[in-house]
């Protein structure tokens, strides 16, 4: 991108130098063909061409009187024009970085870190699932064989960590269910470790 403005500025200045070199050139061959032939047939049209180039720049450089308020306000105008840019530019940015941070997490998404222990209470969770069947407090710690004081930690983290949540069944008793986030890890590859020991007896 910027190597292609670079050449257009350098066209734009290319063409009226090498105009500018023409006429010059030319108006020496013309006047060593004139003071050799003692010809006077380029003179006239030289000196036309140099007075026409004359009067556009004494045209371009004649003093031009502005009001003071138009220059404030064009000066109030460029500066805004400026800000806008830079802020639409900086809220662009911060968009493209959010959306790629987005494209990361989904590509590389952030697991909770959990023990072996945590692991095989979702396990098993998930396991139940699976069989359509909601598992309570009891029947995690029996079927992974913990006792009731690291069942109740294992359960608690995964609560914390947004991985469960208890349920109330008809008979009013608390029931395991997964979240969207608990969902997402049992899915994750390689999260779980497969063994026999997190699986629910059939």
């Amino acid at each position: 991108m910027g190597q292609d403005v670079a050449n257009g500025i350098k066209s734009k200045i290319k063409a009226p130098l090498l105009w500018l070199l023409g006429i010059v050139l030319t108006a020496v061959i013309t006047k060593a063909v004139e003071d050799h032939f003692q010809w006077s047939f380029f003179s006239p049209i030289i000196s036309l061409l140099w007075a026409g180039v004359v009067d556009i720049c004494e045209w371009l450089a004649q003093p031009v009187s502005f009001p003071l308020w138009f220059v404030a306000l064009s000066i109030l105008s460029l500066l805004g024009v400026l800000v806008t840019v830079f802020l639409t530019t900086g809220n662009e940015t911060q968009k493209l970085k959010a959306a790629e941070a987005k494209i990361a997490d989904l590509l590389n998404p952030k697991l909770p870190r959990l023990n072996d222990d945590q692991r095989r209470v979702l396990s098993a969770i998930a396991s139940f699932i699976e069989r359509q069947h909601y598992a309570n407090f009891r029947e995690l710690k029996e079927t992974l064989g913990f006792s009731h004081i690291v069942t109740e930690g294992a359960i608690d983290v995964l609560r914390d960590e947004g991985l469960i949540s208890w349920l109330h069944n008809h008979r009013g008793v608390y029931e395991a269910g997964l979240t969207a986030r608990g969902r997402a890890c049992i899915l994750y590859p390689g999260f779980l470790t497969e063994s026999q020991d997190n699986q629910v007896p059939q």
